[in-house]
């Protein structure tokens, strides 16, 4: 009974003695787990040091390309508003324009002059998302003052993130002077500034959906 107890014992110790495979797979075990901690330590490291800055630029990047949706958005308005009325407008409110959130600020510098530009309640001046976010947001007031059942369409958000709330028009006449419509044509600017510095990302559409980049602000 004594000799068959001592060798249960004994198979039980060597049943938990490591193989040779049970080995490597432990020290793969442990190499893959080094690994992980400095894969770890050299993300953030590199998050702390330049790895934020190749991140923040290509959200950036990624901006450049809203202000293209954008801008092809008031070609098509503007196409369809010259089908209707035969000459083209610097009243965006007119265009019927609803963007959500809004990365540029485009408009005119200045209004179109010609007579039928002001006829028919359009207006001229009205040439800027800054000057139409402020309209429509006015115009939600007055109508849920008057009718408490009122339901505003979503306002026009005018993103911090660029800058552009107080962004002058008339300034950006140096980058377009063209920059307004006529019966037959029109070009629209459109301009934020994307890494805080004194130099403005600025695009141009015309008429013909030509879209130009005029100065690149990430360059």
């Amino acid at each position: 009974m004594t000799s068959q107890t001592t060798d249960q014992t004994s198979d039980s110790a060597n049943s938990y003695n490591e193989t040779e495979s049970e080995a490597r797979a432990r020290r793969s075990v442990h190499v893959v787990g080094a690994v992980i901690i400095l894969l770890t330590m050299v993300g953030v490291i590199w998050g702390v040091t330049g790895g934020n800055v190749w991140a923040k630029k290509r959200q950036l990047k990624a901006v450049q390309q809203v202000v293209r949706a954008d801008l092809e958005l008031v070609h098509a308005a503007q196409t369809k508003f010259f089908k209707t009325h035969g000459f083209y407008t610097t009243d965006l409110n007119a265009l019927e324009l609803w963007p959500k959130r809004v990365m540029y600020a485009f408009g005119f510098v200045k209004p179109a002059s010609f007579p039928e530009a002001a006829q028919n309640g359009f207006d001229p001046e009205m040439r800027d998302i800054i000057k139409l976010a402020a309209k429509r947001a006015q115009d939600a007031i007055d109508k849920a003052k008057a009718d408490r059942s009122y339901k505003p369409d979503a306002p026009i958000i005018l993103s911090p993130m660029t800058q552009i709330r107080n962004m002058d028009f008339d300034r950006l006449s140096s980058f377009c002077p063209d920059c307004t419509a006529t019966k037959t044509g029109y070009k629209m600017i459109a301009a934020a500034n994307l890494d805080d510095d004194s130099i403005l990302d600025v695009w141009t559409i015309d008429h013909t959906g030509k879209i130009e980049h005029l100065i690149d602000d990430l360059k």
